[in-house]
Parts: C-alpha cells; sequence; structure tokens
C-alpha cells in the first residue's frame, strides 16, 4: 500500500537541481557495512540482464550510494508491481541526475524486470488489480512513455510494451489500449504537420480528445518524424499480434474508433487511417487470399467490405432516428419519456437498441414477412 500511494524515488517532475548526482546524495552517503552492501549487490545482478553492463565494472566501480539508491529503488518499485502498477518505474529514467550519474541502463533493466514481473501476475490472476481495465490503462501510460524525448526511456518503454502485448495480446481488444494506441498516432502526425507549418514556434503540447492522451513532444521536426514512424512500425506488429488471435473483435473495435473519430474534410486523421488499413489487412485466416501471388496479395485490402459494414450501420442509425422523430408524444414509449429533457436528442440515445430498432425497421426491411 505504501509503495501504490507514493511517487517513484526519482523522476523529472521531482528532480531537484540542488543535487545533480546521486552521489551527492547525504542519506545515500550514509555509513552501512560491507556485508549489506554485497547483498544489495548480489540482488541486483540477479535481476539486471548481463549483456547490457559489465558486470566487473558494476563490481568495482559503481558506487555505494548508486548501489544503495538502485536496491531502494528495486524494492520500491518490486511492490509497486505487486500492487498493480507497472508503469512508474519508467519515469526514472526521465530524471537528469540518474542520466549524469550514468544509472539509465540499471534502471531501465529494473524496469524491464518489472514489466516481466507485472506479466507474471496477470497470467497468474486471481487478484482484483490486474483485470483487463487496469492493465489497458497500464499500457496506455506505457504507450505515453514510447514518446518521450529521452532516448533510452523510449526504448525502455518499447521493449516493455512488446513484452505486455506479446504476453497479453488481447490486451488490444480493450478500448483504453487500442484507442490511445490509434491517438498516439494521429498525435504524433499532427505534430509532424505543425513542425512544417510552425518551423520557429511548433506546438509542444498534444491532447487528444477521444482517450484523453497527452503528450509532451520534443520542439525537433527529425525527432518528430523518427518517433512517428518508430511507433507506426511497432503498432503494426502489436496489432498484428492481436489480430491472430482475435480478428473479430479486433476489426470491431477498429472501426468503433473510425465511427468515434471526427476529421474535417481537408484534414487527415492518421490514428483513423491506420485503423482502416490494419482492420482491412488480409491475414494468414484469409485462405484463399492469403495464398495469392505475392505480387497479387500485396494489392489486396479488406477494406472496401469494412467501409460497407460502416455505411449500413450509419444509414441504419438514420432511418431508426427517422422513425423516431416522426412519433407523436402518445407513441414514445416510457423510457424515452423518463429521459427526456428540454433537447429533443437527449431521448433518442436509450431507444437506439437492438429490440427497438428490430421493431421499427421490420415493416422497412421486411415488408413481407411476419414474425409474429
Amino acid at each position: 500500500m505504501l509503495a501504490h500511494s507514493t511517487p517513484p524515488l526519482a523522476s523529472e517532475s521531482s528532480w531537484n537541481r540542488s543535487e545533480t548526482s546521486i552521489d551527492l546524495n547525504t542519506v545515500l552517503r550514509r555509513g552501512t557495512s560491507k556485508h549489506t552492501e554485497k547483498l544489495h549487490k548480489d540482488t541486483l545482478k540477479t535481476i539486471l540482464n548481463s549483456k547490457s553492463f559489465d558486470t566487473k565494472f558494476f563490481e568495482t566501480q559503481v558506487s555505494k550510494p548508486k548501489i544503495i539508491f538502485l536496491a531502494a529503488g528495486l524494492l520500491v518499485e518490486t511492490l509497486r508491481v505487486d500492487s498493480g502498477d507497472c508503469s512508474l518505474c519508467l519515469d526514472y529514467l526521465s530524471d537528469p541526475s540518474i542520466v549524469i550519474s550514468d544509472l539509465q541502463t540499471y534502471c531501465g533493466s529494473i524496469a524491464y524486470f518489472c514489466a516481466s514481473k507485472y506479466v507474471g501476475h496477470v497470467q497468474k490472476g486471481g487478484s482484483s488489480s490486474f483485470t483487463i481495465d487496469k492493465i489497458s490503462e497500464q499500457l496506455k501510460s506505457i504507450f505515453v512513455f514510447c514518446c518521450h524525448r529521452d532516448p533510452v526511456l523510449q526504448s525502455t518503454a518499447f521493449q516493455s510494451a512488446d513484452l505486455i502485448i506479446m504476453c497479453i495480446p488481447s490486451v488490444l481488444c480493450h478500448e483504453a489500449g487500442i484507442f490511445s494506441l490509434l491517438d498516439i498516432l494521429k498525435l504524433l502526425f499532427q505534430s509532424v504537420i505543425d513542425g512544417d507549418t510552425n518551423e520557429y514556434e511548433p506546438q509542444i503540447v498534444f491532447t487528444s480528445d477521444i482517450s484523453g492522451v497527452k503528450l509532451v513532444l520534443s520542439d525537433s521536426h527529425q525527432w518528430r518524424v523518427e518517433t512517428l514512424n518508430k511507433f507506426s512500425s511497432h503498432s503494426k506488429s502489436w496489432v498484428t499480434q492481436c489480430q491472430l488471435k482475435s480478428r473479430l473483435n479486433m476489426k470491431s473495435i477498429l472501426r468503433s474508433y473510425v465511427t468515434k473519430s471526427h476529421t474535417a474534410p481537408d484534414e487527415v486523421n492518421f490514428g483513423s487511417s491506420f485503423a482502416l488499413e490494419m482492420a482491412g489487412k488480409v491475414l494468414p485466416s484469409d485462405k484463399e487470399l492469403y495464398t495469392l501471388e505475392p505480387s497479387t496479395a500485396g494489392r489486396i485490402s479488406l477494406t472496401s467490405g469494412l467501409l460497407t459494414q460502416h455505411q449500413f450501420k450509419r444509414e441504419s442509425s438514420s432511418i431508426v432516428a427517422k422513425k423516431l422523430i416522426g412519433l407523436s408524444q402518445d407513441e414514445v414509449p416510457p423510457i424515452a419519456v423518463l429521459n427526456q429533457t428540454r433537447s429533443p436528442r437527449n431521448w433518442l440515445s436509450p431507444l437506439l437498441s437492438l429490440n427497438m430498432a428490430l421493431v421499427i425497421l421490420q415493416p422497412i426491411l421486411f415488408p413481407y414477412h411476419s414474425f409474429n
């Protein structure tokens, strides 16, 4: 409970400018026994990736305050993972003092370890802290870290997202996860356009109106283009993994995003374009199309069927709305009367259910059939 309710031990928002290095922290410089220091080193070596750092250098050159800090961070973030949060440990890499002290590699390994531990808890199940809603929120936070200006933090966030989606691909079938991914693509594309049009005063903060994602981006146009390409490439891999497991669910939620996104005729919504591209992608489950020659299969897309379904749903909703608007006050069902407010449209929403739509559309779509 303590770890869940406390901020990370180091972050960009809590950076103390008077202490530019971990070695200068007076608390970490307090005396400790050789046995305790060796115990912390042995614990850290068991979870740190041996390929990403020199073990001998870690044993002899990393100072005692840094060892104590890494051990404390590992303890706090491990307890935080047990409470259902694995994204906050990435915030350590945003602290400039971590960069100055050359601890980014170690903190990145700790963050990846926390992500793998979090996946283990999810696969074990049986806890209300690891429901699909909360997993999607964690993935949403990791997606935001994938757009951070620090390259090490960005790379670690991509690795954590890869691990979670590879082990739990169904997490993208939830709106919080996939909508935030598509919104980030939309915002990154907007940032590139903004960098072209406002070269000397580019916009830095971008906010989405669908998922509420907020990005604080670099003003470098090259960085924005590279980040968009990198995030788009990873997104294709993530969505494809999810489509291979649950294609129909994924196609439905991608269509839902396209329906909810409102774009002016002269604007480009890269998130919606990406959703249509992935929803129309030919997968191995489409056996007849997937086995065609590569030169032919590369030009095939199922987007036309998706757009046809989207158009049919919009026309059906329009027919229902027109029929309901034509009803007199005495013909309005009781549930509509209970929900009616000053606006004549407010009482339409509870009526647009499947049963009501079938009742109203029956004489229109099936004039010669009786359902009695």
